[in-house]
């Protein structure tokens, strides 16, 4: 199959598409598209909100998991709880994927992707993912596209308990206290997650633990458009893993993100923000003198003026990534920074939408370098409408590529071109859509046997098709995403490793009162390994279950059960050791306190 972009772009306009699919019901505004507050049927991207009730559901998981049930998302582990994981949207690599927690980005500095495993659900209000470019407006990473964590805030006086238990000697706990008093809001939370683990490979009987305590507070005053905000939140521990030969290997770990943000609404049109953040990533390794450091400092500025039906927004932002790596005994150390301009217009007719951005950024390291996008959507009737997007997308060089071994200061940022169409349908409670996309990556980042340094020597094609099918009425809601993906090395025709070619998820569940059920299927088609051995990772479908029973007001039991069938199946694998195994059937029970 020379493309699928041609054919499929043809029949998109007879197809319907979602261009958000949704957690229950739409939300009323998702933000991470345009960075500002845009009606969850308007905007013009591709956007997933996984939001709060979802995640309540989801105890026993964690943020893979929760990921690797939507179209466009494949999620690779070494193993269970507290090993590797990586996210691969839309058939980018894991590190041109960003991931924002309240718009502040965590990706490492040392080798650009995120330890997505250690960020608990506890604290999560909802999740918004946009796939496809947007470095038009948070510059580097977003090739894939962007996935934001968003907090939970104070509305009012409350505390909520959780505690859980699982196999393998797991179990986890947390505690929550938010505090309104008219304008002020305040809240505390503290938790922990520790398990014994079990073998991560068939042939090696040695369980592999994973402790993580989280921390954090929240401070806020808000009177209309006029608030000022600051949080910290951190998560620490020790995760326990396999090295070459079966070694048995151990690391501490430190993630934790401050930010301080003021809004001002500066008349009747004009809304300015000024956000400053300091975020850190800290792995240091138990049996060896390696580690991997960084610490990002971020100031954004962002101004939106309206005008009737535009929405024009101009910003800045400055970032210093302060990063410091030994691999292998050979080290390095620097900063790396980065400062950016970026103009964006929304217009937003009966029928037809607009959006135009463009962003330049400049870096001592790279140089300067230009993004951006033109999108558009028209509504036929009401429920029904098209969309069409060109973008551009960036990834500059990380500390690894630069400094570490092979390094080469010389690197220029990776880069995109992206093309989407895609459509919406509603009719009666069902929702139903398709997207199309193609997405070409130039200047990828490899290491160079005739140079024996890293250089801009790969290109990629990645394209596929996302198909949505939603029901919800009454006590029911029946969500079905599926996907098909074609990751391509241009160089050579072949699949890029580890992005499965299909996909598919459904969720069906009945919701009463005082108690729900539900379940889901996750399938995905075999895979390669990697480019340095010849292991194919097999296909698999996994069924779960869940359940909640609401005891009082005040408290109520989930029971959740992973894995059902008891499959043994693995996402990755590590050469001679085999496939590292994903967990087995897992039975988790919580019980839940909310006054």
């Amino acid at each position: 199959m020379k493309s699928l972009f041609l054919p499929l772009t043809a029949a998109l306009a007879l197809a319907p598409h979602a261009g958000l699919a949704a957690d229950t019901e739409l939300p009323e505004v998702v933000i991470t598209a345009t960075a500002t507050p845009v009606s969850a049927d308007s905007t013009l991207a591709s956007v997933i909100v996984i939001g709060r009730d979802t995640l309540e559901s989801a105890r026993g998981q964690d943020l893979g998991d929760v990921l690797r049930l939507h179209a466009g998302i494949d999620v690779v582990r070494s193993g269970g709880r507290g090993q590797q994981t990586s996210v691969f949207l839309r058939g980018a690599n894991s590190n041109q994927t960003l991931l924002l927690v309240d718009g502040v980005r965590i990706n490492s500095g040392t080798y650009g992707g995120v330890n997505l495993q250690n960020l608990g659900l506890e604290n999560i209000e909802r999740i918004e993912v946009v796939r496809g470019p947007r470095s038009s407006l948070y510059g580097s990473d977003a090739i894939g596209g962007v996935i934001n964590i968003i907090t939970r805030q104070s509305t009012r006086n409350a505390t909520a308990i959780r505690l859980s238990a699982s196999r393998d000697e797991t179990a986890s706990g947390s505690f929550r206290q938010d505090l309104r008093a008219g304008a002020v809001s305040a809240s505390f939370n503290a938790g922990g997650f520790y398990t014994d683990g079990y073998p991560l490979f068939s042939n090696n009987n040695a369980p592999r633990g994973y402790k993580n305590s989280e921390i954090g507070a929240g401070l806020g005053w808000g009177d209309g458009r006029n608030s000022l905000r600051a949080s910290y939140q951190k998560n620490s521990g020790r995760s326990e893993y396999l090295g070459f030969g079966n070694t048995l290997l151990s690391q501490d770990f430190v993630n934790d993100v401050s930010r301080l943000e003021a809004r001002a609404g500066l008349g009747e049109n004009i809304d300015s923000s000024l956000r400053v953040s300091l975020a850190r990533d800290r792995i240091d390794q138990l049996d060896s003198t390696d580690f991997a450091h960084t610490e990002r400092r971020e100031v954004r500025w962002q101004n939106d003026l309206r005008a009737g039906e535009h929405l024009l927004t101009i910003g800045a932002s400055y970032s210093d990534d302060d990063v410091s790596a030994v691999i292998f005994g050979g080290g390095y150390g620097d900063v790396i920074n980065h400062h950016a301009v970026f103009l964006q217009e929304q217009f937003t007719g009966d029928s037809l939408s607009l959006l135009l951005a463009a962003r330049h950024e400049s870096s001592e390291q790279f140089g300067d370098h230009q993004t951006g996008e033109l999108a558009t959507g028209l509504t036929f009737a009401e429920g029904q409408r098209l969309r069409a997007s060109v973008s551009t997308g960036f990834r500059a060089p990380d500390g690894n590529q630069l400094y570490g071994f092979g390094g080469n200061p010389s690197l220029r940022p990776e880069e995109s071109r992206n093309l989407e169409i895609g459509s919406e349908h509603r009719a009666g409670p069902w929702r139903f859509g398709t997207s199309v996309y193609r997405n070409d990556v130039d200047e990828l980042i490899d290491f160079d046997m005739n140079t024996f340094q890293m250089q801009n020597i790969r290109r990629a094609r990645l394209e596929g098709v996302e198909l949505t099918a939603d029901f919800t009425q009454g006590h029911w809601s029946w969500r079905n995403q599926a996907g098909y993906l074609r990751p391509r090395d241009r160089d050579n025709d072949q699949d890029l490793s580890r992005r499965p070619r299909r996909s598919l998820g459904s969720q069906l569940e009945f919701r009463q009162e005082r108690y729900r059920v539900g379940g889901e299927v996750i399938a995905k088609s075999r895979n390669d390994n990697s480019g340095f051995d010849s292991i194919v990772i097999p296909g698999h479908a996994v069924f779960n279950l869940h359940g909640q029973l609401q005891l009082d007001k005040n408290a109520h039991v989930a029971l959740r059960i992973d894995n059902v069938a008891d499959k043994t199946y693995g996402l990755a694998a590590a050469g001679g050791n085999g496939v590292y195994l994903a967990p087995p059937r897992t039975t988790t029970l919580t019980l839940a306190l909310d006054f």
